[in-house]
């Protein structure tokens, strides 16, 4: 099974994202599925709040990015089940965010925003999960978990390669490796 969409939707102070996404899954037989979806974002106004404190005075008003933004989130999923009693799941998500032409907004007299000359540097995130788990069950309601899962998370204020180059170095990021053995 296929399917996709195309949205344009509202984002920012009036500004417009496209929005494309495709879904794929197959069901190979009773024991094996595979599951993919992927999304592309592509937006002139995305809001970003960068910090700020309106204080009892209002001295410190709140600050805010408007990024030209490109965003990539893909999720995998396969699960196999060869027997009653066996189970693999392995589960893949990862998120690409490259925003850039950082302007500067802060909200003035009754939340009414407006351009400033603050400096805001380009923005680009770049998150992974990778999880394997196989599932025995020894007896009934008793049931062993073998797991593995990594993960990565890395955001820098910089000038971005293209999304493909952030998709791709995304697999490097290692910030937690874990292996998890539960008796249930």
């Amino acid at each position: 099974r296929i399917s996709g969409s195309v949205r344009n939707l509202q984002e920012g102070l009036g500004g417009r994202a496209w929005n494309f996404a495709a879904n794929a899954s197959y069901q190979a037989n009773s024991t094996l599925t595979l599951e993919g979806n992927v999304s592309w974002r592509k937006s002139g106004d995305w809001l970003v709040w960068r910090g700020g404190d309106i204080g009892a005075n209002g001295a410190v008003p709140d600050l805010f990015a408007r990024y030209r933004r490109t965003q990539l989130t893909t999720n995998f999923n396969a699960n196999w089940i060869p027997s009653p009693k066996h189970e693999l799941r392995l589960k893949l998500q990862s998120l690409i965010i490259n925003a850039s032409d950082a302007r500067a907004v802060r909200l003035g007299p009754g939340g009414v925003p407006y351009a400033s000359n603050d400096v805001i540097a380009p923005l680009q995130v770049r998150n992974l999960g990778v999880q394997l788990r196989y599932k025995y069950e020894f007896a009934p309601l008793r049931e062993l978990y073998v797991v593995y899962a990594r993960g990565g998370f890395e955001q820098e204020r910089d000038e971005a390669p293209s999304l493909g180059e952030l998709f791709q170095e995304s697999f490097d990021l290692r910030d937690s490796d874990q292996f998890l053995l539960k008796v249930r």
